[in-house]
């Protein structure tokens, strides 16, 4: 039912709540449908590329391992060892060219592909001398607002106080052409858009990414809306002005201690 209302009820005339009702109502469904359970996990090492396939040879390969280990023959050692790698190898290669092939204009998936093939484990590490995580967040906040500021009080300070007078703007050319409206786009023009978008989520998003994209054909129409509405009234809905910050190392080996050797990233919502 809050589906139907997001869909076929005629749209907010305010952007702020079209908005709000894009996001309440994906969120309500999502904890209806799936709401938030605990649950005890045991962490193993990942193997997306395994499949039933390999699980199948690999029982195989526990008979042909016990009866080399009984035979101890030469030719029942090479098919106990032989059987499973060429199937692993052949099962690894097609995953890992399928993900550089879908995530090819995503540098950070393609850098994260990278680094588990080579086996890479990054730790990221924050400075310890906070007593816990609301100090660190706010050392981190205080930091980036402060080098913001002085970055805007040094370059106010180098431009000269008469720079703004009418004697040193009358002599410059002006620009006589004034943006009015903006095209609304179509339908297509933000499926396609979104496409190469969908691949990764926000944490502020209602819906993970791999959830949004089934889906995303019946929720086109309401995106479609809230650009259009932005665009026509030119202004940025509140909402989507939230970014999650995360602050992170220039350099891998820099010293974690220091909070300048930190530069923030800004993760903004799938909208």
């Amino acid at each position: 039912m809050t589906l139907i209302i997001l869909l076929y009820k005629e749209p907010s005339s305010h952007i702020d709540i079209l908005v709000y009702q894009y996001d309440n109502v994906l969120r309500s469904l999502l904890d209806r449908h799936a709401p938030l359970k605990q649950r005890v996990v045991t962490v193993r090492p990942s193997a997306p590329w395994y499949s039933t396939e390999i699980a199948q040879n690999k029982r195989i390969r526990r008979k042909l391992e016990r009866k080399w280990r009984s035979t101890q023959l030469p030719s029942d050692r090479e098919l106990y060892v032989l059987l499973l790698n060429n199937l692993i190898d052949s099962a690894k290669s097609s995953y890992y060219t399928t993900v550089i092939s879908d995530f090819s204009g995503d540098q950070r998936m393609l850098f994260k592909t990278v680094n588990n093939l080579l086996q890479k484990q990054k730790v990221q590490q924050y400075p310890s001398c906070f007593p816990d995580s609301t100090s660190l967040a706010d050392a981190f906040n205080n930091f980036f607002v402060s080098k913001i500021d002085k970055i805007h009080n040094a370059l106010t300070e180098r431009v000269p106080k008469n720079d703004l007078s009418s004697s040193h703007t009358t002599d410059r050319p002006l620009c006589d052409v004034q943006i009015h409206n903006f095209q609304q786009v179509t339908l297509d023009m933000v499926k396609i858009l979104a496409v190469k978008t969908l691949t990764k989520s926000c944490d502020l998003d209602p819906l993970p990414a791999s959830v949004l994209r089934t889906c995303f054909p019946i929720i086109l129409p309401t995106l479609t809306s809230i650009i259009n509405m932005s665009l026509k009234n030119g202004a940025m809905p509140c909402a989507l002005k939230v970014a999650v910050l995360k602050p992170l190392l220039k350099k891998q080996d820099a010293d974690f201690e220091q909070l300048q050797n930190f530069r923030p990233i800004s993760n903004l919502t799938f909208v």
